[in-house]
């Protein structure tokens, strides 16, 4: 371990030299003319003292990101072991010189003119996630993993039966797809997985793909965007393009299936994904496709690290820019994946156990071909507003502390521990 360990060390050493501007401010400049440093001085009010510059390089991000985004500690110590430059990691609040955010937070700092384009920063590449930080001709933040459900291809498969090798681009050329590859031959294209909880968070996925949400602050709702949701899920289901094996199968056969070439696609959360297979976005419908006049990366608010216009160390942040970029590079399998965990509004039955056995019912019956789409909706409704509300117990009240300043949450280490997870919400990896 410590020998691969030096090796890593010593491979991101090289690359940090290769950063463009890193080195330059390590180089010994000339020491300026003894009067021109004593007149600038002699400039300076003793009232007025010049703020010292910081000492370290200051990314803006919430703990929780700081633990699902590690790869942030990572550079931040490799940067600090091979260069010595340091890195702080504090509130939102504070001032800054690298922010992490969502993709709808940055575009709307790029529009009042607080970041730096990051073209020439970057080496050129494409990538599904860069465009959700474009604003006209510039790209204004890298992105970082996506988390959520990810679309396993088999690319092999695809190209045995004419199809190009690649993601689908919408909802209808993905289900094109797989009609043309059922014409063909391929008994089911798709494994979707039903055991257990994913039968909801596929359902909860394809109302995302409407653009529509299940949650609600009171109970869950069925919207229209569930109702096409459920309709499109029933289409695929009665024209033989899903497998019957997903419908008590879990997420380990799906990546068995996919990789055996018994499906060309299939559905899962992007971790411990197998070789041999392609990952991709799920796509979008064409209807949210149409209302946004671009293509749609994402259903989700892809999250990002943006570089502030007016930061002293522009030099140091651009090298843990590059840094960052290198090292998703050596396994960046997360990056294309679809960020619903930052989906607004964030589709979720999981607070409410008697709600999810109804609709679970409801969409199986559908999926299965027992009830049609609108009637499963409507019986649905009306069965959840037959369950009781559930009045949560009251608390005592706490005595309030006054304090003159808001509390600043106290942020992590470069080697963070992991928040405790509430009740109910399963972990996302």
């Amino acid at each position: 371990m410590k020998i691969k360990r030096t090796l890593l060390l010593f491979f991101c050493f090289l690359i940090i030299l290769d950063l463009t501007g890193c080195v330059e401010r390590f180089t010994t400049s000339p020491s300026p003319p003894q009067e021109e440093t004593q007149l600038q001085v002699s400039q300076i009010s003793p009232s007025q003292p010049t703020p010292s510059p910081p000492t370290a390089l200051r990314i803006a991000i919430l703990p929780e990101d700081l633990v699902d985004y590690g790869i942030l500690s990572d550079a931040a110590n490799i940067l600090r072991d091979a260069l010595g430059i340091g890195v702080e990691f504090v509130s939102t609040q504070n001032d800054y010189d690298l922010y992490v955010g969502t993709s709808s937070e940055i575009s709307t700092m790029a529009q009042q003119g607080t970041l730096q384009p990051l073209q020439g920063i970057l080496p050129e590449v494409s990538s599904p996630l860069l465009s959700a930080f474009r604003e006209g001709e510039n790209i204004y933040a890298l992105p970082l993993g996506g988390k959520g459900k990810l679309l396993l291809i088999n690319t092999s498969l695809l190209l045995e039966n004419g199809l190009p090798p690649r993601a689908p681009a919408t909802f209808e050329e993905w289900a094109k797809m797989m009609r043309i590859l059922k014409a063909r031959g391929v008994r089911y294209p798709l494994f979707l997985p039903m055991e257990g909880d994913s039968l909801l968070e596929n359902f909860e996925l394809w109302s995302a793909i409407y653009g529509g949400s299940s949650y609600s602050q009171d109970k869950p709702s069925l919207s229209d965007a569930s109702r096409r949701a459920l309709i499109a899920l029933s289409a695929l289901a009665k024209d033989d393009l899903i497998d019957p094996l997903s419908y008590g199968g879990g997420e380990e056969e799906a990546k068995e299936a996919v990789k055996g070439g018994g499906c060309a696609f299939a559905v899962v959360w992007g971790d411990d994904l197998p070789s041999g297979v392609e990952v991709g976005l799920i796509p979008p419908s064409q209807d949210i496709y149409d209302l946004e006049k671009k293509p749609s990366v994402s259903l989700g608010k892809v999250k990002g690290v943006a570089l502030k216009a007016n930061s002293p160390l522009t030099k140091e942040a651009k090298a843990f820019l590059k840094l960052v970029w290198h090292l998703q590079k050596k396994n960046n399998r997360d990056l294309e994946a679809l960020a619903l965990s930052y989906a607004v509004p964030c589709p979720s039955f999981r607070s409410y156990p008697q709600e999810n056995e109804v609709v679970k019912r409801f969409v199986l019956s559908t999926i299965q071909g027992i009830l049609a789409p609108e009637e499963a909706i409507s019986r649905a409704q009306e069965a959840l507003k037959a369950i009781p509300q559930q009045v949560p117990p009251t608390q005592p009240a706490q005595p309030q502390i006054p304090t003159n300043q808001p509390a600043q949450p106290q942020m992590p280490t470069n080697q963070p521990a992991p928040p405790p997870m509430p009740a109910n919400i399963p972990v996302i990896k």
